[in-house]
């Protein structure tokens, strides 16, 4: 995995954070992750649910301004094969994402990284759940996840 993230660091293109309807997870990875990566590296999201231009439910909103993200202008994005396949990294956070990104044609720069393997707490699985409908606990907990995950990646790339 290491070798994954740093061949990622030096291949031009974005950090892309997927996961299903880009209105939960991957919005607040692409969010924190540009307050703690380089400003010089591009972060975006998408998601492969329609329809798109949906914005984040209401929780989601209030457990990230806890961490100091705002989610309320973000509206979901849908993931391309162009979007994809010019990223420098691809992290996901179940394996349905995993599966979804790996099976999607054309997708052959890269493999798709579980974020969540990147944390330190390994008992308790390599995948980041869905909070969608678990109210604003299940968002703190999902975030929590997702910022320790953010600054692991942050070391594995060296940067």
């Amino acid at each position: 995995m290491r070798a994954t993230l740093s061949s990622a660091k030096a291949k031009d293109g974005p950090v892309l954070f997927v996961c299903r309807g880009n209105i939960c997870r991957s919005p607040f990875a692409e969010r924190l992750a540009m307050t703690i990566f380089p400003s010089s590296l591009t972060i975006q999201s998408a998601g492969y649910l329609p329809p798109y231009g949906r914005s984040c439910p209401p929780e989601a909103v209030e457990a990230a301004f806890s961490f100091g993200v705002d989610l309320s202008p973000h509206r979901s994005r849908p993931l391309t094969y162009s979007l994809l396949n010019s990223a420098a990294a691809v992290f996901v956070f179940d394996f349905d994402n995993e599966v979804f990104v790996s099976n999607m044609e054309g997708n052959r720069p890269h493999l798709p990284i579980l974020l969540g393997a990147l944390s330190s707490d390994q008992g308790r699985g390599m995948e980041i759940a869905d909070p969608f409908g678990h109210g604003i606990d299940g968002f703190t907990r999902t975030y929590k996840l997702i910022s320790e995950s953010l600054y692991a990646a942050k070391d594995l790339l060296c940067i």
